[in-house]
């Protein structure tokens, strides 16, 4: 009943995306009745990503951003600024932990939402990522790990890869972060390996809103992928609060 009503709501965002996608006109009362309220001042929203790898290790990136919304005709605008940016990871991927430090996050905003707070693009991109593309590039990167590995090591080159390709899922911002479903959901999806076995993804969602404005206070996204008793997972958690 909750992966139901959570697709109910997905289809909904998906037509509102149509109608901005194709320059419909929308009566104004349907957009003030869907009407969301903002914060009236700056706001710190902070991510913090942990990436999982081989032997129980991870590379965990903590950004925060000063970000401020305001209305526009047609919607919500957000703009922003980092401020802040911590990296953590094992010694010999220090050169990668550095250049993570220093990467832009500029061209994520402006952020816009519809009326109703879901997102409708961030900065260059507006799509969002789903379980679906997720196996899409599996499927690629599994042909690939056929002619990387060997016959013993195959079993690692699957869960690496699929391990690579669940991670795209949380490349791009969920569709309702800033005003979220607190409705949990859990999707788990197979896939068939190059070798005959199974492997699976697993991906999670849990949130929690501010009370009054339904504006989101913190929220945590989960994929987990699985090759027989082995399990890779990378996780990332929101959070959001006035300044």
């Amino acid at each position: 009943m909750k992966a139901l009503a959570l697709t109910r709501r997905r289809a909904s965002i998906a037509a509102l995306r149509s109608v901005a996608l194709f320059g419909l006109v929308v009566p104004s009362r349907l957009w003030a009745w869907q009407g969301v309220q903002i914060p009236a001042g700056a706001c710190l929203l902070t991510r913090r990503l942990v990436r999982g790898l081989r032997d129980n290790r991870s590379i965990t990136v903590t950004r925060s951003w000063r970000i401020e919304f305001s209305r526009q005709s047609r919607g919500i605008a957000i703009s922003g600024e980092q401020v802040s940016v911590s990296v953590s990871a094992p010694e010999r991927l220090k050169a990668i932990a550095k250049i993570e430090e220093e990467r832009s996050t500029q061209s994520l905003f402006p952020i816009l939402l519809a009326p109703d707070g879901t997102i409708t693009a961030a900065g260059q991109n507006t799509a969002e990522a789903s379980v679906d593309a997720a196996i899409e590039l599996a499927q690629k990167l599994l042909v690939a790990a056929i002619s990387e590995a060997s016959e013993p090591s195959q079993h690692a080159a699957y869960l690496s890869r699929l391990q690579e390709a669940g991670s795209s899922v949380l490349d791009e911002m969920p569709g309702d972060l800033f005003y979220p479903s607190t409705e949990p959901f859990r999707e788990v999806r197979r896939i068939v390996l190059p070798d005959g076995s199974s492997g699976s993804f697993e991906m999670r969602w849990q949130a929690s809103a501010q009370s009054g404005s339904g504006l989101l206070k913190t929220a945590r996204r989960e994929v987990i992928t699985r090759i027989g008793e082995s399990a890779r997972q990378s996780s990332e958690e929101w959070s959001l609060e006035m300044i």
